[in-house]
């Protein structure tokens, strides 16, 4: 094996030990006549990735990028995107790679490896979407400069911070329909340090920078290189609400492009009707990934806005939906709130008979909140940490016994792996629970809601 990536823990007691293994057998495998370091990551050669106010970022996972000088990479300007894709700050973190060196901005995932999770640049690396296909030749052609005479393969466009919904663990930066909360909370004295931090706009920016796509000539480059593009990834705000998004799928049909295109949505679910089945058909696959932090009311007062009857509707809606080429999948962000009803909405998800008759069709993700840290389960007293990791072993175990390898096992297993690295969070910092209770004791008082009613049993067991 040519190829090595440090695993801090004992193969044999740790269930992300394969993950990692299988990263490894890709690096090994993904260039046979390119020797590779241990750092490399697919990204730098193969997406170009957006942040709500078009800087320019590595992944959705890493800070804004900065050129030498120390100002942040945009592409609010015209002609700024072939400039940007082979700039100054882009072509060094390629030479960094390179170089056996991760730069500082990958931190996230240089942490996660460290704890021994599948960090997003390793799942990458296991999985070799078809985007990726051709990396060998942008690796064998980039100069030693870093320049890569290869426009991205892969699109991850956040247009825009319009949102229909205003979730509890967002921002205004990421929903228009925080901003009015948000004025009202950080004029609280009791609202935490690092919520307010959290809610404020930057000074640098306001909500014209939101709308940096009408000043940027993304939609003409995307026309312009449209042969070249294998997948267009949308988050938001809420991406279906963004009408540029509209004009690239529509360019993509228009240019006879659209079944060598793969789509992926980070979406909300909520504007998601027939007519966007029809159009996504057009497609050559659809990734489509809802966010799901709840049931019933828990997930109406996490997801304010949100109606869980129409969610319910837009289930019915995918489980008649006859598309061979679609993966769906349910986001579920690990936080305070939920943290007691994980194993419940597990069950509830793989007990859907359409649900299992999909197969590999349908999954959970699980992903943990780490900002605000007001909502962070790191906070949690140990003895509930405890609680939640014994209710989900003890799911586990009923799972294996009478489901054993199933998806619904399978979810369990995972969000077993990664509960331990999210209740570590905020374990060196000056943190505890009164901090959650100020920041939703803020919440509750803005929007006339109370947790304490909608979450009894987690009150019970926190206070």
């Amino acid at each position: 094996m040519k190829h090595y990536i440090t695993h801090p823990n004992e193969p044999e007691k740790d269930y992300q030990f394969w993950i990692w293994l299988l990263a490894c057998l890709a690096m090994d495998q993904l260039l046979s006549n390119t020797p590779l370091p241990p750092t490399f990551c697919l990204y730098p050669w193969t997406q170009l990735a957006t942040s709500a106010t078009g800087r320019i970022r590595l992944c959705c996972h890493t800070p804004t990028l900065r050129d030498s000088s120390g100002s942040e990479v945009t592409l609010c300007n015209k002609g700024e995107i072939e400039a940007t894709w082979n700039g100054e700050a882009m072509r060094a973190v390629r030479r960094s790679i390179l170089n056996g060196q991760l730069p500082d901005l990958c931190r996230r995932c240089k942490l996660q490896e460290k704890q021994g999770l599948e960090s997003r640049r390793l799942k990458t690396l296991r999985t070799r979407p078809p985007w990726t296909s051709d990396v060998e030749a942008r690796v064998q052609s980039t100069h030693k400069t870093g320049y890569l005479p290869f426009p991205p393969a892969s699109y991850d466009l956040r247009l825009g911070n319009v949102c229909n919904l205003k979730c509890v663990m967002c921002r205004p930066q990421l929903s228009t329909h925080w901003i009015p909360d948000a004025k009202a909370m950080v004029e609280m004295d009791r609202l935490p340090k690092s919520a307010k931090e959290h809610l404020q706009y930057s000074k640098q920016v306001n909500q014209t920078d939101y709308r940096w796509y009408e000043s940027s000539d993304l939609v003409n480059y995307l026309h312009k290189n449209v042969q070249s593009i294998r997948q267009l990834y949308f988050a938001g705000g809420e991406p279906l609400l963004a009408r540029q998004h509209w004009l690239i799928l529509e360019s993509c049909v228009a240019h006879g492009v659209a079944k060598s295109v793969d789509l992926t949505y980070d979406t909300n679910g909520t504007m998601i009707n027939q007519e966007c089945l029809q159009l996504w058909e057009q497609f050559n696959s659809l990734d489509l990934r809802i966010s799901l932090d709840d049931l019933g009311e828990k997930l109406e007062y996490i997801r304010d806005g949100i109606s869980f009857t129409k969610f319910l509707d837009l289930m019915s809606l995918l489980e008649n939906w006859d598309y061979p080429r679609v993966e769906i999948r349910l986001l579920v962000t690990i936080q305070i709130l939920n943290a007691l009803d994980l194993v419940e909405i597990c069950d509830w998800f793989w007990n859907q008979k359409w649900v299992q008759s999909r197969g590999d069709q349908v999954s959970i993700v699980w992903s943990f909140l780490e900002w605000p840290k007001s909502l962070s389960v790191g906070l949690l007293p140990e003895k509930t940490k405890i609680h939640i990791i014994d209710k989900v072993d003890k799911a586990m175990k009923t799972a294996k016994a009478d489901h054993y390898d199933t998806p619904y096992y399978r979810s369990l297993c995972r969000l077993n792996s990664i509960l331990p690295y999210a209740f570590s969070l905020w374990a060196d910092e000056d943190s505890s629970m009164g901090e959650f209770f100020d920041f939703v004791s803020c919440l509750d008082q803005t929007r006339g809601h109370s947790w304490k009613h909608i979450f009894p049993e987690l009150e019970e067991l926190i206070e």
